[in-house]
């Protein structure tokens, strides 16, 4: 990598440290819409709607059927877990970044799925692991508020 691009990135990094959540959610909700549409949305989407819009369905009969992804249902129709057991963010394996600021990105693209399920939902997110913070997988719980 260009150590330009190099030095970039670490400017970005102390940057995002310097920024408060609400920021954070805003700058990366674009990124992350923007990241699942590159396919994810239509694969998850068209999955959920074999389940006829039951997400304890597509948790327990889909999500953990597929290579990348694994989910468990913690309060049927209200808390759920989305696993996935490696970093995909490519501006982390490409080295980029190494911080787990991105994963906000992540969480934004969750939350960008969940509203395509069901945008008359209100969903919470919240990440609980991440294999930048040297966990053995990125975790993030799903909450429908109603």
């Amino acid at each position: 990598m260009p150590s330009f691009i190099k030095e970039w990135f670490s400017w970005f990094e102390k940057g995002m440290d310097q920024i408060d959540q609400k920021e954070k959610e805003k700058f990366f909700s674009i990124c992350g819409r923007h990241c699942a549409e590159t396919g994810i949305v239509k694969l998850y989407k068209d999955t959920y709607d074999q389940t006829c819009g039951n997400f304890d369905l597509f948790i327990n009969k889909y999500i953990n059927k597929m290579k990348y992804v694994g989910g468990k249902v913690i309060s049927p129709g209200k808390i759920y877990e989305i696993t996935f057991p490696d970093c995909y963010c490519e501006l982390y394996n490409k080295g980029y970044v190494q911080t787990d600021v991105i994963c906000e990105c992540s969480r934004q693209s969750i939350l960008h799925i969940l509203r395509t399920f069901n945008n008359e939902l209100e969903y919470e997110v919240e990440r609980i692991s991440s294999v930048l913070n040297g966990d053995k997988e990125c975790c993030f719980r799903v909450t429908i508020v109603k």
